[in-house]
């Protein structure tokens, strides 16, 4: 009986072959997203690590730490400021987003546990691959997240001493009724009450709050593609626009205007980095812009802030 074997090796190179090439780009294209995706992890943490450390001044210079010796917050900033969503902190926060490479997305939260305060960055990357690897990673993005603590030994010293200092005089002379008192008339003062929010009655009164908060002038820069130029509400010191809205703002002709002469100024370079800022709205309470446009805010990277 005769066998004939003459077609084995061309039927296992037709298997095999395409096989081991698919497994080698996946190999390759799994590389290539680890390193891209150490890559943002790097950048949100190196952008947390800036805002702990220079958090003790919103002047210092986020990289060096420098700054001007007359150039401080207020005295009690720790008291009244140093909370989620205040002018103070979106003004450290803003300043450390913009240092992010351009192309990246980013977004930044601060956290005050009273005993435990920590500052949380997000950076989204791109990330482009095959069409049998989308199924894999499902997303076209890389997200990198990186958290840093704030820790001040020689403000918890002096605090230490304060207390030691002054507790058993006030114990011996303050009633737990004045004390109270105090205290109210202490949030009242300082706008730290649970019913006080940011509220706006027209687009006039939160563009001259963001102007205060981020210490900002009015400017204009001409634009080629979508008319003649963009009127920008903060132009801070560092080259940063910011931008006020107030309400729910949708996807609709005019924002799309204003967010493709942004883009625009991003990309020549004309600003350092743009920052759209939503506050409320005091007539109904609203807030916030569509998910279109947040996608389409974070694909150009354009910083988004929500005054709450």
């Amino acid at each position: 009986m005769i066998r004939n074997e003459s077609g084995h090796f061309t039927l296992e190179s037709t298997l095999i072959f395409p096989v081991l090439f698919i497994i080698t780009l996946s190999c390759l294209f799994i590389t290539i997203s680890a390193t891209r995706h150490v890559g943002v992890t790097i950048e949100a943490t190196t952008a947390a690590g800036r805002a702990a450390f220079s958090w003790s001044n919103s002047n210092k210079n986020p990289v060096t730490g420098a700054y001007y010796p007359s150039q401080h917050d207020d005295l009690y900033w720790r008291l009244s400021d140093d909370r989620s969503g205040s002018p103070l902190t979106v003004k450290k926060v803003s300043r450390v987003l913009a240092l992010v490479p351009e192309g990246l997305i980013d977004r930044g939260q601060y956290k005050n546990y009273l005993l435990q305060r920590n500052i949380l960055v997000e950076v989204k990357g791109p990330f482009q691959a095959p069409g049998f690897m989308e199924e894999l990673y499902r997303s076209r993005e890389l997200n990198g997240y990186g958290q840093s603590f704030i820790s001040e030994p020689v403000e918890l010293i002096r605090q230490i001493e304060l207390a030691r200092s002054y507790w058993p005089l006030i114990k011996n002379v303050i009633s737990s009724e004045q004390s109270e008192s105090i205290i109210e008339d202490f949030h009242k003062r300082t706008g730290m009450s649970q019913d006080s929010k940011l509220l706006f009655h027209s687009h006039n009164e939160a563009r001259a709050y963001l102007q205060k908060i981020v210490n900002g002038q009015q400017a204009r820069r001409k634009t080629e593609h979508v008319g003649n130029w963009r009127l920008i509400d903060a132009l801070d010191a560092n080259g940063v626009a910011h931008q006020a809205y107030y309400g729910l703002k949708a996807w609709d002709s005019e924002i799309v205007d204003q967010l493709l002469k942004d883009a625009e100024l991003l990309e020549k370079g004309l600003v350092k980095g743009v920052v759209w800022h939503f506050f409320r709205r005091e007539r109904d309470g609203s807030i916030g812009m569509s998910n279109k446009l947040r996608l389409q805010l974070e694909k150009r990277g354009i910083v988004i802030v929500l005054h709450e």
